[in-house]
C-alpha cells in the first residue's frame, strides 16, 4: 500500500503507544506518545481509552496504521468501552474505513492455513520468561 503524501497515524504495541508522522517522511521517524495510567493524570480505564482516542483524533492523520490493530486492538478497547458508564467514541481514522491492518498482508503471505506460534512460544524461542496468563 502506497502511503507516500499521507499523514500517517501508528497504533504500535512494540512502542506502548500512538505515533505519528508527516507526509514523506519514514515510519520509523514517528514520534510516539505513551497512554498508561501513570503518565497524564489518568486515574481510571475509561479517563486513559478516552484520552488515547482524543489524541488520535487530534493528531489529524490521513491513515490509521497498525499491526492486527483492528482485530485486535480496537476489538479490545470497543469490548473494555462496553463496561464504561459513557464510552468514548472510537478515533474517527478507526470508524472512517482508514485503518490499515498490515496483519492481514502479513498472514495472507505466510500461507492460509498454517498455525501460527502462540505468543508463549515465541518468548520462550528467545529466551524470555514467559508470564502466566489469566
Amino acid at each position: 500500500m502506497d502511503l507516500a503524501g499521507l499523514s500517517v497515524v501508528h497504533v504500535k504495541r512494540s512502542q506502548s503507544g500512538v505515533g505519528h508522522h508527516e507526509p514523506e517522511t519514514p515510519g520509523n521517524d514517528a514520534q510516539y506518545e505513551t497512554f498508561a495510567r501513570s503518565n497524564h493524570g489518568i486515574s481510571d480505564e475509561q479517563d486513559l481509552v478516552t484520552t488515547a482516542f482524543s489524541y488520535i483524533d487530534e493528531l489529524d492523520g490521513d491513515v490509521l496504521v497498525g499491526y492486527n490493530g483492528i482485530d485486535f486492538d480496537m476489538d479490545f478497547l470497543a469490548k473494555r468501552c462496553a463496561h464504561f458508564d459513557l464510552a468514548p467514541s472510537p478515533p474517527a481514522l478507526q470508524t472512517s474505513g482508514q485503518h490499515i491492518n498490515l496483519f492481514t498482508d502479513r498472514k495472507a503471505a505466510c500461507g492460509a492455513g498454517e498455525m501460527w506460534p502462540a505468543l508463549e512460544d515465541c518468548l520462550d524461542s528467545y529466551g524470555y520468561p514467559v508470564p502466566k496468563t489469566t
